[in-house]
């Protein structure tokens, strides 16, 4: 049996809260980030996590779609602007954490 992880000890407000310390690989958190999103059609409103090959692009929310789910754009965001985004160049786009719990697609 392999032992416990450590664990940090935060106490606040007369509450004490025992927090544990878990170290993940990189190949487990790909596993949990779970597929690519394929509809981009779908996605009009949606928050999503752009990548390109295995980089991270940027975080953004998806402003229009064209039909077919091509091509998307993503709308300016602080220092971003507008933005076009194309499957045939290689981009994926994932849902991004807070649109799973959400249970938004």
């Amino acid at each position: 049996m392999s032992p416990l992880p450590q664990a940090s000890s935060i106490r606040a407000a007369g509450v004490h809260v025992l927090i544990p310390e878990v170290l993940i690989s990189a190949d487990a958190l790909i596993r949990l980030r779970g597929n690519p999103f394929l509809e981009w059609e779908r996605l009009r409103g949606a928050e999503v996590d752009v990548y390109l090959g295995s980089e991270f692009v940027r975080r953004a929310t998806v402003d229009a779609v064209t039909d077919d789910g091509n091509i998307l754009w993503l709308a300016a965001e602080g220092p971003f602007s507008r933005t076009l985004i194309d499957k045939a160049q290689g981009y994926e786009v994932w849902l991004a954490p807070s649109h799973l719990l959400a249970g938004v697609a």
